[in-house]
């Protein structure tokens, strides 16, 4: 280092060395002009005579200019001082891979995450024609902000390859890995068949070089090793590293397969682009990367070794910790059969929907996974590809619901639109079978026979495969229901559940045939129900459990055993979120239950002042003079929910309900002082009553439905109650009470479409609600009590309308977004255009204030919990 600190490049001031390379001596300096730390890297006088290394910075200025990415150095300016001379790169501050691995190898994510890094920068330096020729660890800066790679000096654009140098000396004392002098250009231990005699330099280069960089940061150790120059160019030509899973037992098979491929001695056999070797990285790490699986962990029999193969192909052998001794379904198994467990998350910017739209569903071959997926704009379904990773979404699947494969794993089937439908796995034109106004679930036989239930409250009902008229398989009582079919492996019994209209909090099991006959039941209560080995799966006390079933007398055996907690349920429908094939592999997810803080907020998406405390609440509704605020809290252990108040004078909080029910709605009296609450206690038979905040004094039952039951609203005069209420034959139905009339529930809408979440106007002449009679939902606002006109307010999507209390707006969702309505004139509704308003994306729980000013929201109160698709296999 020769030059000192305080010297001048132009407007850059030197600070001081940072250190020197095979073509140039870096300086860490200050921008004068930006006052920005930057790096220098200077070629020194007396080297600068040598047009060959001059050559090299210019080649490495023009190179890096053209390119911009986060994970690749940025290159700031480039200059000539006194016959030096220099680039201007952005100042890296970290460590070199080359000085981390002084310390040892990286974990295996880390592994990951560093090879996706260095392969997003690759592919988009190759896609600009830059081929790097000299990547190595010394080369890779580890920065907080993740990896960059550096030193473009020998990358090539356009030139004749060069003969090979013909001096093989031996390495320096010191073992460096150094850039030689001559025509070979790169750093010998990470140069690739090709470059080592001459030949050109391609993309393929550079993913060699990668898959040696990843070897080392795998196992501590370089890919190839040798006393002199010849040698070790002799063992990178002929001869193959030892495998990584013998230096780290615990490395992901299919990271190993990946860099074996990339180490490929012929090009041809390496992956062909860095977006393929992206691609597999990602697949890998989606798959579950969080430790490895020692690679002796295998199975004997030729289905589940297949299994393996493609676990290890989308990675989840990635996310396997040490294989366990003990197995629920099996307290037996032998060493090789021990179980591996792994994740899925959802494809990018997508949740899993969850046990309201059904459960996923593997594929009889054990291949494919198919299950909704979506965000605020919708859901559809999708389809994993187990071996590769590839997940892709199905056109023309969009509202789909209840997936369920076909036998021949070629076809999807699903419920959307009121229809049943299928699709090919691989995609095509969407078929419809039959009318299906509210699908509740189905399954099809290796005969050519669905199952499926149609309706809300309503028998299982047959149909053929290719379409036609359904007939009746079994005879359900009027308001009770037959739903979530599944065949059993004969394909003519299967099971599903039965829910009657008033009893248990679930349904019972039963079990029923192609051939007709009375029902037998299986399990007094259950969920949807699969059968796996010998055992059937389903939920009991928010535990997935396994038992012992025979298939001949459709008994089952023993007692029930714990498989996992807190497993995602829908108790309205019955539904548990998982799935098993019939050789052992289980996926299942659990709940996810993430805090809320309410919190004022100004129209300008500003926070005013918090209310209250966390918890996980829903439904936020304030009282007409805004002294009140009422929320639905939900019990973390148990799940279930009572009507909580917030005095916001004091902002204390009380517990006004002790319904401790799963399923619960209500509505705020406008002088806060009572809740008009619904329950329904089984999934379908709904009660609503009023009642005092204080919990005290007496309930006054209103209602007593066959039918589930939803209220949403409590008129501002205190006459009405509205809600909703669901029914065969037009789904879900808008209603109100006449509190000073009748008391019972009399009809508003009733259409074939879903009406729901009716709000009046505080001047008691509108009501806003959203509907999906258009094909998608949307909110309209309708005369009340009618007749009169019907306007549609949303366009685009809509749902959740809220009035403002002195009339002149109307609020809703649309998307991710809070919507307003300006109202020039309440009296005739006479509206304008929505428009925006910016409040926070995830604050889609809302209650307008007394004033216009102002907004109660419900706000996450920390990081929403991810909750992934766990996967065991055996």
């Amino acid at each position: 280092m020769s030059i000192a600190a305080g010297t001048k490049f132009g407007p850059y001031e030197i600070l001081s060395p940072v250190g020197a390379g095979g073509m140039g001596e870096v300086y860490r300096a200050r921008d004068t002009r930006l006052d920005r730390t930057v790096a220098i890297k200077v070629l020194p006088q007396h080297l600068s005579d040598n047009p060959a290394l001059k050559q090299r910075l210019e080649r490495e200025a023009k190179s890096v200019s053209n390119l911009s990415h986060p994970n690749i150095c940025t290159l700031y300016d480039v200059g000539e001082q006194g016959g030096a001379a220099f680039l201007v790169l952005e100042f890296l501050e970290g460590e070199t891979l080359e000085q981390r691995l002084e310390r040892g190898p990286l974990p295996a994510e880390q592994v990951l995450r560093l090879a996706i890094e260095i392969t997003d920068a690759l592919e988009t330096a190759h896609k600009q024609g830059i081929i790097h020729r000299d990547l190595k660890p010394s080369n890779v800066m580890l920065t907080k902000s993740g990896a960059k790679l550096m030193d473009f000096g020998l990358a090539k654009l356009t030139e004749q390859p060069a003969p090979m140098a013909a001096a093989l000396s031996e390495l320096t004392a010191e073992n460096r890995k150094l850039t030689a002098e001559g025509t070979i250009m790169g750093t010998f231990q990470y140069m690739a068949p090709e470059q080592l005699e001459g030949r050109e330099a391609d993309a393929r280069t550079d993913i060699f070089a990668l898959g040696m960089v990843v070897y080392e940061a795998a196992t501590g150790r370089p890919a190839f090793t040798g006393k002199t120059r010849a040698s070790l160019i002799a063992s990178i030509l002929s001869s193959e590293p030892p495998a990584i899973t013998t230096l780290q037992p615990m490395t992901p098979p299919a990271l190993e397969r990946v860099v074996k491929t990339c180490l490929a001695k012929d090009p041809d056999e390496r992956f062909q682009t860095a977006h393929d070797l992206n691609l597999q990285l990602h697949w890998i790490l989606e798959g579950g990367s969080q430790a490895g699986v020692a690679a002796p962990v295998a199975a004997q029999r030729l289905l589940r070794k297949r299994l393996l193969l493609a676990a290890a192909g989308v990675g989840w052998a990635a996310a396997l910790a040490a294989a366990i001794t003990a197995v629920v379904l099996s307290g037996h198994l032998r060493q090789r059969e021990r179980p591996l467990a792994a994740e899925i998350s959802p494809p990018p910017g997508m949740v899993f929907v969850g046990a309201l739209l059904g459960a996923p569903a593997i594929s009889p071959d054990e291949t494919k996974l198919a299950f909704v997926a979506g965000n605020p704009k919708g859901a559809r379904l999708w389809v994993r590809d187990l071996a590769s990773g590839r997940t892709d979404a199905l056109e023309g699947t969009e509202g789909a619901a209840f997936v369920f494969w076909s036998p021949d794993s070629r076809s999807v089937a699903f419920f959307s639109g009121g229809k049943l439908k299928k699709i090919e796995a691989a995609g095509g034109p969407v078929q419809i079978l039959c009318d299906a106004p509210e699908g509740r679930g189905g399954s099809w036989s290796p005969n050519g026979t669905i199952i499926f239930t149609p309706n809300i409250y309503e028998s299982l009902y047959r149909v053929p495969e290719g379409g036609g008229t359904p007939e009746k398989v079994t005879n359900a009582k009027a308001a009770w229901t037959h739903r979530n079919p599944y065949f059993l492996p004969d394909g003519e019994h299967f099971l599903f559940i039965r829910r009657e209209p008033a009893g248990t909090v679930a349904g019972s099991l039963y079990a029923g045939s192609l051939k007709g006959g009375e029902p037998k039941q299986v399990l007094e209560r259950a969920s949807n129900a699969q059968y796996s080995g010998g055992y059937l799966l389903y939920l009991k006390d928010g535990n997935l459990v396994a038992q012992q079933f025979d298939l001949g007398s459709l008994k089952v055996k023993g007692s029930p055993i714990a498989v996992a907690e807190k497993v995602d349920y829908w108790n309205a429908r019955d539904m548990a979120y998982f799935a098993a094939s019939g050789s052992g592999m289980l996926l299942y997810r659990k709940s996810v239950s993430t805090s809320t803080q309410a919190t004022w907020m100004d129209r300008g998406g500003r926070e005013l002042e918090k209310v209250g405390e966390p918890g996980l609440y829903f439904d936020p509704q304030l009282s007409a003079d805004g002294s009140k605020l009422a929320l639905a809290r939900v019990d973390k252990d148990s799940q279930n929910a009572d009507v909580w108040v917030v005095d916001l004078k004091r902002n204390n909080m009380s517990r006004a309900t002790f319904a401790e029910a799963a399923n619960l709605s209500y509505a705020l009296s406008p002088d806060g002082n009572m809740v008009a609450v619904d329950t329904n206690s089984n999934g379908s038979h709904g009660q609503l009553w009023t009642q005092p905040i204080s919990g005290a004094g007496t309930q006054q039952n209103l209602v007593d439905s066959p039918s589930w039951l939803t209220v949403t609203d409590w008129s501002r005069d205190g006459r009405y109650l509205f809600g909703d209420v669901q029914e065969n034959k037009t789904r879900e139905d808008v209603f109100f009470v006449d509190l000073k009339g009748d008391r019972k529930l009399t009809k508003f809408l009733q259409s074939p479409a879903s009406e729901q979440g009716a709000k009046l106007s505080p001047n008691g002449k509108w009501l806003a609600y959203q509907s999906d009679e258009s094909g998608r939902a949307e909110v309209y606002v309708a005369a009340f009590p009618g007749p009169g006109s019907k306007w549609q307010i949303s366009n685009g999507g809509g749902g959740n309308p809220q009035w403002s209390h002195d009339d002149k707006e109307l609020y809703f969702i649309g998307g991710t977004k809070l919507m307003t309505v300006p109202i020039s004139d309440p009296a005739t509704f006479q509206f304008g255009t929505p428009q925006e308003l910016p409040l926070p994306p995830e604050s889609v729980a809302f209650a307008p204030g007394p004033t216009s000013d102002r907004f109660l929201v419900l706000k996450p109160a920390g990081k929403p919990e991810a909750s992934p698709i766990h996967v065991v296999l055996n």
